[in-house]
């Protein structure tokens, strides 16, 4: 194959993969980075901006890359409770309420205007959890 054709052809490639992969990451980009970042505007108007905003890393952190392998051991963890964004699967599970207690303790310390953006934020990274949950069922 001569240089110009291995060219287009890998150009065609490369903007196939980018899209599979930009629509692979949609939920991440659509239901946690955004929403993480929103949460992390808000506690910085905290007067214990470092304390939460460190939280904040942590919990992205958690949700990024350990919920998934923590579901695996959870009981309780049912998918429907969390694509349906609308309440913990079980109040027992330190696992599945961990971000419901964290969002609780930042609108304890943030100004209540901010209070409907974090239950909202909170509702988003609930269903993308979900997305996991859903995933780890399916394999």
């Amino acid at each position: 194959i001569g240089n110009s054709s291995f060219k287009k052809v890998a150009g065609v490639l490369s903007r196939q993969n980018q899209k599979a992969n930009q629509a692979v990451d949609y939920p991440s980009e659509m239901l946690l980075y955004e929403n993480v970042d929103l949460i992390r505007r808000v506690v910085q108007t905290s007067e214990k901006t470092d304390n939460l905003v460190e939280l904040v890393n942590t919990i992205e952190a958690f949700v990024k890359s350990s919920f998934k392998q923590r579901i695996m051991n959870c009981d309780v963890t049912r998918p429907d409770f969390l694509l349906e964004g609308t309440a913990l699967s079980c109040n027992d599970c330190d696992v599945c309420a961990l971000l419901h207690r964290v969002i609780q303790y930042f609108k304890e310390n943030v100004d209540p205007d901010h209070h409907q953006s974090l239950e909202d934020c909170k509702t988003k990274i609930d269903v993308y959890q979900g997305h996991h949950v859903c995933v780890v069922n399916q394999q």
